[in-house]
């Protein structure tokens, strides 16, 4: 039996069941997407990004209320998620900051967003993470990355001590996380899969739609969204 050629036809099939997967993920959270848009601001450090009902603002806005705030929390804005470059090099991965969803289960169209948007590989906030958090980076296994190599140790001592492309901070027992489910997963990069760029590219396009029909109102209208995403992240940061 030639061994060699039947370990390649296996990982083959591997690869292409994977690739399989990742596409039918990708369809499903274009179609969990229907119907929302999203609004983000980009700059070379950072992204934040709010996920919002459009009907629901357009609505809003012919109402003529003069405290959007209200209304927006309550049934507009839909989630929220942010991302910043890390201290150390960690990867080339930028860190979530915030994220909050409204609805539980719509966390992988923000994760999703926040990979494309930001252009480069996601790892948890280098700080503290919270367990409903924590729950959905046990979820991204399947993603391609690699484990972070600890700055705070001499360069001697490090796992990869003469690439520094890995190092970063890392979580351990007793930080602000105050409880851990899992220490890898929170110590490692996580790559997007392809998809995203296209839940970008959509929701987008939904953005832009919503403010050329909104028209004069526009601009009151996204300081008064991006005025009450921190307002809404501290409302429902528990959910995932």
């Amino acid at each position: 039996m030639d061994y060699q050629r039947l370990t390649h036809k296996i990982f083959q099939r591997l690869l292409r069941e994977s690739q399989e997967e990742r596409e039918e993920r990708g369809r499903r959270r274009l179609a969990q997407a229907a119907g929302t848009a999203a609004l983000v601001k980009k700059t070379s450090e950072s992204v934040d990004i709010v996920l919002y009902d459009p009907d629901a603002l357009l609505d809003l806005a012919a109402t003529a209320e003069d405290d959007l705030g209200p209304t927006l929390l309550d049934k507009v804005i839909l989630g929220v998620i942010g991302a910043n470059r890390t201290f150390q090099n960690c990867n080339g991965a930028w860190e979530i900051n915030k994220s909050a969803v409204r609805n539980k289960g719509d966390g992988g169209i923000l994760y999703g967003l926040a990979y494309a948007a930001s252009g480069a590989p996601l790892t948890p906030d280098r700080y503290s993470v919270s367990l409903s958090a924590q729950k959905g980076w046990l979820g991204q296994d399947s993603r391609g990355g690699e484990p972070f190599d600890d700055a705070s140790l001499p360069p001697e001592e490090r796992r990869t001590p003469d690439d520094p492309s890995d190092d970063c901070d890392l979580h351990r027992n007793g930080d602000k996380c105050g409880t851990h489910l899992d220490l890898p997963s929170l110590n490692r990069s996580y790559e997007a899969e392809g998809w995203e760029e296209g839940l970008l590219h959509k929701l987008r396009a939904a953005h832009d739609d919503t403010m050329r029909k909104l028209g004069r109102d526009s601009i009151k209208t996204l300081l008064a969204m991006r005025g009450n995403s921190d307002r809404f992240f501290s409302r429902y940061y528990f959910t995932y």
